[in-house]
């Protein structure tokens, strides 16, 4: 979140010191978004709300399926064996496990947990 707001705030610096900017008499809106409105307008805790409301991703979502132990981590949905917790001979094997998302696409590490998960299986099997 915080990366971002650095970026916002570098393109509002950067537009709004451009002579075009400025021969235009352009500028951006003023209208504070509604939920965020509390806030002093164009702060830190401003854009910070404004993300939380607006930000999301269309495509390759990780992160949604916490793995751990379960009594230790009660968040915790899938074990290490990527057994959903609780449920008998239910696994979660996507992308869903991934704690952060990767600098690329999401197929490969994919295919990895996919392989993981079917190696566990077969040992567990055998």
């Amino acid at each position: 979140v915080n990366a971002t707001i650095e970026g916002i705030n570098f393109c509002l610096r950067t537009f709004e010191s451009t002579n075009t900017y400025k021969k235009l008499g352009a500028h951006f809106s003023t209208l504070p978004f509604e939920p965020c409105q509390h806030l002093p307008f164009r702060s830190h805790e401003y854009w910070k709300c404004y993300i939380r409301y607006t930000a999301f991703s269309t495509a390759n979502s990780v992160g949604t399926c916490r793995m751990g132990f379960g009594s230790p981590d009660p968040k915790a949905v899938v074990d290490s064996k990527l057994r959903v917790i609780g449920v008998d001979s239910l696994r979660v094997v996507d992308a869903s496990v991934m704690p952060y998302i990767t600098n690329s696409n999401t197929m490969a590490p994919t295919m990895m947990i996919a392989e993981k998960a079917a190696f566990d299986i077969l040992q567990e099997y055998k």
